[in-house]
């Protein structure tokens, strides 16, 4: 098994990374990896991939095996739009699945749905009061 340094490692020196799932993923982390060391994907259009792939600007997709190798060509052969992949990629990564960014969606999150609590728990005091004063 590989460490996560280990895996940065093998990530960046590559000209893209392949994801050729075959069923649905729940989500890319795969493809996060890759984008953190500015590392375009290549991934099969199926489930959260394309989805990862489409939000970040991070790569290509593709259905059947000859797109698979015409984006592997693409990338070989355009050293511009592999540093644009990878460079929106970690753009991505930083901006929309960091934990930070993550962390902060969460608690917000939190604030919000206590804040409505507590709103909604003194609207039904309020009308208590209401009624019982009727």
């Amino acid at each position: 098994m590989l460490d996560e340094g280990e895996i940065a490692r093998l990530f960046q020196g590559a000209v893209g990374v392949v994801l050729p799932s075959l069923s649905y993923e729940t989500f890319g982390y795969v493809a996060l990896e890759s984008f953190s060391v500015e590392t375009p994907v290549i991934a099969r259009r199926l489930g959260a991939l394309v989805e990862v792939v489409e939000e970040s600007g991070g790569g290509l997709l593709f259905e059947t095996t000859d797109e698979l190798v015409d984006s592997i060509r693409r990338l070989m052969d355009d050293p511009a739009l592999r540093r644009e992949l990878g460079r929106r990629g970690r753009e991505a990564v930083e901006t929309r699945w960091s934990e930070q960014v993550q962390l902060d969606k969460y608690l917000n999150l939190v604030r919000a749905l206590a804040g409505a609590e507590r709103v909604s728990a003194s609207a039904r005091a309020s009308a208590t009061v209401r009624a019982a004063e009727a």
